[in-house]
């Protein structure tokens, strides 16, 4: 059940209205596949490699609302969550820049940008997703990693908007450093200088304050949430206890989770959202940042 404001202009003078919150149709696919690639008395490798996939779609929504609800109102902002018929949950929408048929960015008669309404920017579902385990067995000694893919969908980083807005990133500093912003832009239709391509470089002030921040052109700031990263090692040693009357089993290990991207597009980690409520998925608002930890693992059995 979804509850949203009601247009000031319903008869009824309802402050809100409730709706059934649609249908989200989901299909997919997992494959588990577990391997024993080397398997005698001195050495074992166990490998397994994990797929899955998932499509959905929504449907269902009320047409009196357009086939669409917006989860996460913009209030301020330059982006927000919708439901939309149709079309996956997990559609980003933003403003992007206006540009004309060749791709060229649209300018008013004062030089400034143009933007888009609200529209689609990204859709925070990823294609599929892959995890790769292995584990490794010499004498008493042990090896285990496990890298974890994420392959396709997108996030929008809000802390990067915002550090362009106040000049304070390093691509303002280095556009500054270049004497500006290269862009590829021409005075928009009804203009005095329409169709008259800008010339020189864009001043870089000028051109972040109106792309960045949170009510900035953030279609800019949409990336790939592709990443690989290895999620966990761990390397230790399983003690000798036959003759022991006390204890089973020991082994002592050093192990380290989350310890570095071999692939990751996005300014920050794609894989943790701002929020775990619906409509937050895959924006990045002065985040806390995902941490690398290591330590030591003692398991005894008695």
């Amino acid at each position: 059940m979804l509850t949203i404001p009601a247009p000031a202009t319903n008869a009824e003078g309802y402050q809100n209205y409730a709706y059934n919150g649609g249908v989200i149709k989901n299909n997919g696919i997992e494959i588990l596949v577990n391997a024993k690639i080397i398997d005698n008395d001195k050495f074992k490798w166990d490998a397994t490699l994990n797929y899955s996939k998932n499509n959905n779609e929504v449907s269902g929504l009320p047409e009196e609302l357009g086939g669409t609800v917006i989860l996460t109102q913009p209030g301020v902002n330059s982006y927000r969550y919708s439901l939309i018929n149709g079309r996956p949950f997990g559609v980003i929408e933003g403003i992007n820049l206006k540009k004309d048929a060749e791709g060229r960015v649209l300018l008013n008669e004062d030089g400034s940008i143009q933007k888009t309404d609200f529209e689609e920017v990204g859709n925070a579902n990823p294609d599929y997703m892959l995890g790769f385990n292995n584990s490794f067995k010499l004498g008493n000694y042990f090896l285990n990693f496990t890298i974890d893919g994420r392959f396709g969908g997108d996030v929008m980083s809000l802390t990067e908007a915002v550090n362009d807005q106040f000049g304070v990133s390093k691509t303002t500093g280095d556009a500054r450093d270049a004497g500006g912003v290269d862009i590829n832009a021409v005075y928009a239709p009804g203009t005095t200088k329409a169709g008259q391509a800008y010339a020189g470089k864009y001043n870089a002030e000028s051109y972040y304050s109106q792309v960045g921040g949170r009510a900035g052109i953030t279609g800019e700031y949409v990336y790939s949430a592709t990443n690989v990263s290895l999620r966990e090692l761990a390397f230790g040693y399983t003690f000798d206890l036959k003759n022991s009357k006390i204890f089973k089993a020991a082994n002592l290990s050093l192990v380290g989770r989350n310890l570095f991207f071999f692939y990751k597009d996005a300014p920050f980690d794609p894989n943790i959202s701002l929020s775990t409520g619906n409509g937050l998925q895959g924006i990045d608002v002065y985040a806390a940042p995902s941490t690398r930890s290591i330590g030591l693992n003692l398991n005894v059995t008695f």
